[in-house]
């Protein structure tokens, strides 16, 4: 990573393989991130971050990389951005990339925050009667301000593309994959940011996973393993993660970010699993998601028509 030289007002506050936390003319900026990053922010006490930027990649190490959906959900509620007491917005929530990646963040914070509407339903090929239900389902439980107006996306979000002045009067370009130029567009200051991995450095979760602690036998005709169990909104351990055994078959449901690691304490192995039960697509739960289908073997996922559709997006 470039070592900024010719920009006064900025400061990293964190870095990780493909992520780097900054603070710059008083912006809290994130480049890039992992699935799961989050957690290092609560356990460092580290500051939400205001502004989002693309880092170019979509997957490193079969990690998701720019996962925004659920930085963007602790910057609402963590950081101030809306205040749930007047229910009025502070500040909008700022995501830079391009044209492509702008309109794919919106997409899937969309669909993680408001949930699906009836077009996407439909498209997806679910039960109309279901369809119908949702939309008024949706709009009953929306996050609305004191008159009543529902929080759209546009409330909360602004996008920009690379090199447009932000508020603050700077600007980020990016060169190429996870590499930055930034800006002071008041004294034409600036610098280089390399979010890229060092060698030899891997993305890790916070927590440490626990140490060999064997498992149920696969001999055994039913059995379950719990590998996550933790909110999404706490540093301490993993997420919603279980294998479960069925007549020498070995199942997972929900697929965490970092799965993979404790399967390996458990004495399961990423190449035995055969299924894939999903319950939802949220980061905490479809976030290690990579790891099982970047194996080399098909796997069969087990969902509804909705989640699938959804996984598909994520994953596209």
């Amino acid at each position: 990573m470039t070592t900024p030289s010719r920009l006064k007002d900025f400061q990293i506050l964190d870095r990780r393989p493909c992520t780097a936390l900054c603070r710059i003319k008083g912006d809290i900026v994130l480049f890039g991130g992992f699935a799961g990053y989050h957690q290092y922010i609560i356990e460092e006490n580290l500051p939400w971050p205001q502004i989002l930027v693309h880092g170019g990649m979509n997957s490193y190490e079969d990690r998701l990389l720019n996962p925004f959906d659920f930085v963007f959900l602790c910057s609402l509620f963590k950081g101030g951005c809306l205040d749930l007491g007047d229910m009025t917005v502070k500040n909008r929530i700022i995501l830079l990339g391009t044209t492509r990646e702008l309109d794919r963040s919106m997409n899937l914070i969309d669909l993680s925050f408001l949930g699906p509407g009836k077009e996407f339903l439909e498209s997806a090929g679910v039960d109309s009667g279901w369809y119908e239900q949702y939309p008024r389902e949706k709009e009953f439980f929306t996050l609305k301000d004191k008159q009543g107006e529902p929080f759209h996306l546009d409330r909360l979000v602004f996008c920009r593309e690379f090199g447009h002045p932000l508020p603050n009067q700077w600007s980020v370009e990016r060169v190429k994959n996870m590499s930055f130029v930034i800006r002071d567009l008041e004294t034409g200051e600036s610098c280089e940011l390399d979010i890229s991995p060092d060698e030899n450095e891997t993305i890790k979760p916070v927590w440490e996973p626990p140490p060999y602690y064997g498992g149920f036998p696969a001999a055994l005709a039913f059995s379950l393993q719990v590998l996550g169990y933790g909110s999404p909104f706490q540093s301490k351990g993993p997420t919603t993660c279980m294998v479960f055994r069925l007549n020498g078959l070995a199942v997972l449901v929900d697929c965490c970010p970092f799965w993979d690691l404790l399967a390996v304490k458990t004495g399961i192995s990423i190449a035995e699993i055969d299924s894939l039960i999903l319950t939802h697509c949220h980061e905490d739960h479809m976030g290690g998601l990579l790891k099982l289908i970047r194996r080399g073997r098909k796997i069969r996922i087990y969902t509804v028509k909705d989640i699938f559709q959804m996984m598909l997006n994520i994953l596209s």
